[in-house]
């Protein structure tokens, strides 16, 4: 069986090996039509590297002999277009920079980085002829040259532009951005001897990243770029849409496993993103998907984790954005299954960056931690994707929780859990995390006493433990405040699923209390009906209705 090419970037290799390849090749026909010097963002593990590879190699006049065997039974095989194997193509990567050691340090990994790209340049079309070490802006300059003696045009292919920026904003090293962006700064200058080069040798250009950070800084010297990223025609050239991960899915499932079981939850796990306004179809992680689907080859099991470890890594820093912004509150609600509205913002000037919310939640768009969920004259509305994303929101407010609050401790969680799990009993983990609760209340900046807020402190302290947590799943007719069902990648390991609905009264709704409570019980128990009409895989289904009053205290209204 054919392996998924996960963390591989390298077109040729991916393509002379066998593994499977997403064919996005009709998008080069769409590039073509667009201005020849292009910008475009989308979040990590997108895809990005591997179609620079992709581009790359289309258009590298040097592999003109090799154009039937990558991509003869592609797309852009089948309709090349006249400007394949034209070009000396120049790739730049920036995402190696050190960015903790000083200006010097970074000077010299940015000098390394264009260097690096112009010895293969240089290797590729003068027969291993390098130039020496140099600044960058002249060793670019001897790139320009090259193509000009050989009377070639320069495909220019800039990889991670912002990758260094974005580590100096997260170690709040303003100084040394001003210093390298602003005025006659170093990397300022750089792209702006690139914009010089556009009126001699580079007759395209295709620069990507994980958000216009730098833009607005950079365009008193480099005006030049046409930003792609919003364009509804291409919101799936990165990415993998429903058709592509229903026929990857369809080649490794297990004989003995539920396809459309599979498919149904690839796309709970990892769809959702929409990054056009104008969009039809909602798209999903690329590596996401690559990375749980080659478990799925290899094993014949779903991953024992469902977000891959590399991806939380990742997304770390927007705790740090989250600081910054004072956005933490509004993220928990988030987190907990609500929207923001706001607008999207297509470049940031630094010196204001940190003035306006709407710069946060567009920073947290272009990351793929939160996508459009509706847009109407007022703006977007601004929501997590899918659970992939909700589960690393919950994953790190519990580790808030257990670190500076020191409230939860895994080890007296799990045999909770277990209960809940074995013996349908959740009488155990009520009392529990009402007696957190109380605790919680002493820190404010953790937890606010709100019916969202609580139920992301429950969230929290059950993802793990054992059952494949969800909020806000819709149910019939409704969205289930909180869902455990049995983790996929433990056949057997629960008899018991839950659907628990969560109720904050404040102290003027308590006279209420009665006919609220039997609201929710009517509502979780309508939720249970449509659960197991849809699913029906065995397990006995409980609900719970808990009831938070404006005292703190924590019950159990009901249960069925």
């Amino acid at each position: 069986m054919r392996r998924f090419p996960y963390g591989e970037t390298n077109f040729e290799l991916i393509r002379s090996d066998g593994k499977f390849f997403v064919d996005k090749t009709k998008y080069i026909i769409e590039l073509e039509q667009q201005p020849s010097f292009q910008f475009f963002i989308r979040p990590r593990r997108f895809g990005k590297t591997l179609w620079l590879s992709v581009l790359e190699n289309y258009y590298d006049k040097n592999k003109a002999d090799k154009f039937e065997a990558l991509f003869g039974d592609l797309a852009i095989g089948k309709q090349p277009t006249t400007l394949r194997n034209s070009y000396l193509v120049l790739r730049l990567n920036f995402s190696g920079i050190t960015t903790d050691k000083g200006k010097e340090v970074l000077v010299d990994d940015f000098d390394g980085a264009v260097q690096d790209g112009a010895n293969d340049f240089f290797e590729r079309y003068t027969d291993g002829l390098r130039p020496e070490r140099l600044p960058a802006i002249r060793t670019l300059r001897e790139c320009i040259d090259l193509a000009r003696t050989h009377g070639k045009k320069i495909y220019l292919i800039i990889d991670e532009y912002d990758n260094f920026a974005n580590e100096l904003i997260a170690s709040d090293d303003v100084e040394m951005y001003y210093d390298l962006i602003s005025g006659e700064g170093y990397v300022k200058a750089f792209y702006k001897a690139i914009k010089e080069g556009t009126s001699s040798s580079i007759e395209r250009l295709f620069m990507t990243g994980v958000s216009p950070v730098m833009l607005d800084d950079l365009t008193s010297g480099f005006n030049i770029t046409a930003n792609l990223t919003l364009k509804p025609e291409l919101n799936g050239m990165l990415g993998l849409t429903d058709s592509e991960v229903e026929e990857l899915a369809r080649q490794v499932c297990p004989a003995e496993m539920d396809l459309l079981k599979l498919q149904e939850d690839l796309r709970l796990y990892f769809n959702g993103y929409k990054f056009s306004i104008m969009a039809s179809e909602r798209i999903y992680n690329t590596n996401m998907v690559i990375y749980f689907l080659e478990e799925l080859r290899q094993s014949g099991r779903y991953p024992q984790y469902i977000l891959d470890r590399n991806v939380v890594t990742d997304y770390r820093k927007t705790e740090m954005l989250a600081r910054k912004f004072d956005a933490y509150e509004c993220l928990q609600r988030i987190a907990s299954g609500g929207t923001v509205l706001t607008r999207l913002v297509d470049r940031f000037d630094l010196h204001t960056i940190f003035e306006n919310k709407d710069n946060y939640w567009s920073l947290m768009y272009y990351l793929g931690l939160l996508t459009i969920q509706t847009a109407d004259p007022d703006g977007v509305a601004l929501g997590i994707p899918n659970y992939a994303i909700k589960s690393m929101f919950w994953e790190n407010f519990a580790e808030r929780l257990r670190g500076e609050a020191r409230i939860l401790r895994t080890d007296e969680i799990s045999p909770l859990l277990r209960a809940m799990r074995i013996d349908g009993d959740a009488s155990g983990l009520v009392a529990y995390f009402a007696k957190k609760l109380g605790e919680m209340l002493s820190f404010r900046d953790l937890l606010k006493l709100d019916e969202k807020h609580i139920q992301m402190a429950l969230l929290a302290m059950i993802h793990g433990g054992g059952f494949l947590v969800d909020s806000e799943r819709e149910l019939g007719d409704g969205y289930a405040d909180i869902l455990l069902s049995e983790n996929p990648a433990y056949p057997g390991s629960a008899k018991y699923e839950w659907i628990i609905e969560l109720k904050y009264l404040k102290k003027k709704s308590l006279k209420d209390y009665t006919r609220i409570v039997a609201e929710a019980t009517d509502q979780v128990e309508r939720y249970r009906s449509a659960y197991v009409a849809k699913y029906n895989n065995g397990k006995i289904v409980k609900t719970l209705v808990l009831i938070c009053s404006g005292k703190g205290r924590l019950e159990i209204a009901y249960t069925g």
